[in-house]
C-alpha cells in the first residue's frame, strides 16, 4: 500500500466516514500503537468479505493488511489510544475492490469504564431487517444514521435496535448485554445483530472466569427485568447503561467485569 497525508488524499478518501459505494469496514482499537483483538478482527473481516464479494482472491491477506496497519500507525503521531478504520470494497473509479486504512487519535479515556451511566431509549422507527447481510459490519446502512440522529434529538447516548419480529438485536453503537442475578444475556446472531468482535471477546473471557453467559432471544420485557445493561464495541469496550426509558440500572457486575477483562 501507499502512505499518503490526509491533505493529499483523493476525493474518495475524504468527507464522511463511509466513502465506499458498497463494502465493509472494521474499527479497531490501538493502545500504545498495538491493535487490540487483531486476530478476531481479521477473522470477521475475511469471513464477511467472502459473503459480500465473489472473488476471494482480492481479499487482503492477514500479514499484508497488518503490515499496512502497522505502517499507518507508525506514520501518525504517537497517541495512547487510536481508532484504526479499515474500509474494503468498491471505491468510485476503481474496477475491483480495494482497501483503505486510516488511523485517528481518540480522546483520553475512550475505552475506560464510564462512571456516569449512559441513557438509552428504544425508537419505534429504528427497526432492523434480519436478512442475510444483517450480521455484517457493512457501510451505507441508513438505519445507523437514523439511530444517531434519534439519539441526538432525544438526548440519549444510545438507542436499542429491534428486529421486525420484536426481538432485541443490538444498539446503534454496538452489541447489548443484560445482567440478571450475575448471569449475562445477549442476543444471538440469528436475531440479526452485527457479529461483534468485542461481544465475542466478552462472551469468551467471561465464560472462562466462571460467568454463565446465555446467548439467545431477548425482548424488551427482558431488558426491563434486568439488573444491569451495558453496550459493547471494539473502541469503547464496555459502556454501562444507567437508564432505559423509565427503568434505572445498577452497575456492580458490569464494573467488575470491565476490571477483570481490561
Amino acid at each position: 500500500g501507499e502512505l499518503i497525508h490526509p491533505s493529499a488524499a483523493p476525493p474518495t478518501a475524504k468527507g464522511s466516514a463511509f466513502r465506499l459505494e458498497y463494502g465493509l469496514f472494521e474499527s479497531i482499537l490501538a493502545i500504545d500503537g498495538i491493535p487490540q483483538l487483531w486476530e478476531d478482527h481479521y477473522s470477521r473481516f475475511a469471513s464477511s468479505c467472502t459473503r459480500l464479494f465473489r472473488d476471494c482472491a482480492q481479499i487482503p491477506a492477514r500479514d499484508r493488511l497488518r503490515s499496512s496497519i502497522d505502517s499507518t500507525i507508525a506514520a501518525n503521531p504517537a497517541c495512547d489510544e487510536q481508532r484504526i478504520r479499515v474500509q474494503f470494497g468498491m471505491f468510485p473509479g476503481f474496477e475491483s475492490p480495494t482497501y483503505l486504512v486510516e488511523v485517528l487519535p481518540l480522546p483520553p479515556g475512550t475505552s475506560d469504564f464510564n462512571e456516569k451511566g449512559w441513557i438509552a431509549g428504544i425508537g419505534s422507527d429504528t427497526l432492523k431487517s434480519n436478512d442475510h447481510f444483517a450480521n455484517l459490519k457493512a457501510i451505507n446502512i441508513p438505519l445507523y444514521n437514523a439511530a444517531s440522529a434519534l439519539c441526538e434529538a432525544r438526548g440519549w447516548d444510545d438507542v436499542i435496535l429491534m428486529n421486525e419480529q420484536g426481538y432485541v438485536m443490538e444498539t446503534g453503537m454496538g452489541n447489548l448485554f443484560a445482567v440478571k442475578k450475575q448471569v449475562l444475556y445477549t442476543p444471538s446472531p440469528s436475531s440479526g445483530g452485527i457479529d461483534g468482535v468485542m461481544k465475542k471477546h466478552i462472551v469468551r473471557e467471561a465464560t472462562t472466569r466462571g460467568y454463565r453467559v446465555v446467548v439467545g432471544p431477548l425482548r424488551k420485557s427482558d431488558l426491563k427485568a434486568a439488573d444491569e445493561l451495558f453496550m459493547s464495541n471494539a473502541i469503547r469496550r464496555i459502556k454501562w447503561i444507567s437508564r432505559l426509558e423509565e427503568r434505572e440500572y445498577t452497575n456492580m457486575e458490569t464494573k467488575t467485569l470491565h476490571a477483570q477483562l481490561f
